[in-house]
């Protein structure tokens, strides 16, 4: 389940918000399918994740966590998997 936050300042993150949350994707692609564009290279994911305030993490304590979210979003598969690489 995404999280996202409407307009209104509401976090969208239960399976209650999952219409809303379809609904918000659609719109934000519409000018894409209107425009009938498609990536000659597939796809970009962006993944964004946030910390409490005042943590700061050294450098090595923020590439543990970028190797094991990507680890657990399995994105570190074999070439076999069709995935492109990780960076």
């Amino acid at each position: 389940m995404s999280n996202w936050r409407s307009p209104t300042g509401t976090w969208l993150n239960t399976p209650a918000h999952h219409q809303r949350i379809r609904q918000l994707g659609c719109a934000l692609d519409n000018h894409r399918l209107a425009a009938r564009i498609t990536p000659p290279r597939g796809w970009v994911w962006q993944c964004i994740f946030c910390l409490p305030p005042g943590e700061q993490p050294s450098d090595a304590r923020w590439a543990i966590v970028a190797r094991t979210l990507i680890s657990r979003l399995e994105f570190d598969d074999e070439p076999a998997s069709g995935r492109a690489p990780c960076s």
